[in-house]
């Protein structure tokens, strides 16, 4: 009975044992899961917080992967696209050569390549790309990674840059004619009012003189706006209620411009959650960008119209703390030809005028470290917008 008891408290021993070594084991494999769904965690996290769009490929070719960034790139969600073919999606507006699927079939990597990939909503966006195969541990490739980066912004950059680059070089270039014309405009006065006494004394009429000293005048006229698109300025911020200042210089705008235009309706529209918005501003710059931006309004329109002048704190698509104030016009709008070459200097679709001014006022909003676009269609207005950072 004794070696029973023995051998029954052995086998118990035993089988305790077994236990703690079977729970040190499920609590290892426990530890072993919760580090591996922490580290899966983890790359998910990273993977969808990369600002570059990424696309992963199975042998099948299907959409295995689709981050964050690819969905606000391409506007498809990853419902749209994944498990489906990748040619289906995005391969049917360029060739098989700049996709994943050709690393796929060749096992050949494209490096910082472009191409033009339409969007869910239709629009062409370029985009800068690589491919890269992934292989498992037996060395077979099992998929292919596709990392896009938008470029649309880059190369408005690159066009801006080239334009600035123009604009300095015709400012330079502007001084120096209106340097050079302004000494003998100076003599031609000086010789008009002698002439034009030497007249006077003898009883002649000074009629073609007084036409001559106008003709200068509107000559001098000229030159000043050559020198003020030459000189450098030098911006003098100050702090001001922007809903009070833009509503004081639409107000001025209308009193000088409401007699000629009667038929022209202004309007001012602010977020009505707010009743005061601090910003640092160059009350002198802004204004005589608005009042530039508001004259273009005034003359795009013949007969009956509106002119919508609105500010929109923290709008859509730019970074948090920054403002945009919009001239909105019901004129004739522009066509994309004019658009293009609508900040260059001295580029004018009128029979009268410069082609300065909108020129300087972007000058002006860069010296506020914003931006200004516009939006227009033939028969559809024109939208300006000048985007202000804090």
């Amino acid at each position: 009975m004794s070696d029973s008891n023995e051998t029954h408290q052995n086998s118990i021993g035993k089988i305790e044992e077994l236990n703690r070594s079977l729970s040190d084991k499920i609590r290892t494999l426990e530890e072993q899961r919760s580090k591996q769904d922490e580290m899966e965690q983890f790359f998910t996290s990273v993977f969808h917080s990369m600002t570059e769009g990424v696309i992963v490929i199975d042998e099948q070719e299907r959409i295995l992967l689709f981050n964050h960034a690819a969905e606000m790139l391409t506007g498809y969600s990853q419902k749209d696209v994944l498990g489906k073919a990748y040619n289906e999606i995005f391969g049917r507006h360029f060739s098989e050569r700049f996709t994943p699927v050709y690393t796929l079939k060749s096992g050949e990597s494209l490096l910082h390549q472009e191409k033009e990939i339409k969007t869910k909503f239709g629009q062409t966006l370029s985009v800068r790309f690589s491919t890269s195969p992934m292989y498992d541990a037996e060395n077979k490739m099992t998929g292919v990674v596709e990392v896009m980066t938008d470029l649309t912004r880059l190369k408005q950059m690159e066009t801006v840059v080239q334009q600035i680059k123009i604009q300095a070089a015709l400012a330079q270039m502007a001084g120096l004619i209106a340097h050079e014309i302004r000494n003998p405009l100076g003599g031609i006065l000086g010789n008009i009012d002698m002439m034009k006494q030497m007249h006077t004394d003898s009883g002649i009429n000074t009629e073609s003189l007084d036409a001559i000293r106008t003709s200068v005048a509107q000559i001098d006229k000229i030159i000043s706006r050559f020198q003020r698109f030459a000189k450098p300025v030098t911006p003098q911020f100050q702090t001001l209620d922007l809903i009070s200042y833009l509503q004081e210089v639409l107000d001025l705008f209308v009193q000088n411009h409401a007699i000629n235009h009667p038929y022209i309706h202004f309007n001012f529209r602010f977020p009505d959650s707010v009743e005061t918005l601090q910003w640092s501003i160059d009350p002198v710059l802004l204004e005589q960008v608005l009042f530039d931006i508001l004259d273009n309004g005034v003359k795009a329109i013949s007969g009956e119209g509106t002119i919508t002048l609105k500010l929109e704190r923290n709008p859509k698509g730019h970074r948090n703390d920054s403002v945009v104030i919009s001239v909105a016009d019901t004129g004739s709008g522009m066509d994309q030809k004019v658009l293009d070459n609508l900040f260059i200097p001295f580029y004018t679709t009128r029979a009268k005028g410069m082609g300065l001014s909108l020129a300087i006022a972007r000058h002006f909003i860069y010296l506020h470290r914003g931006e200004v676009k516009v939006e227009s269609g033939i028969g559809r207005g024109t939208v300006f917008k000048i985007f202000l950072p804090r």
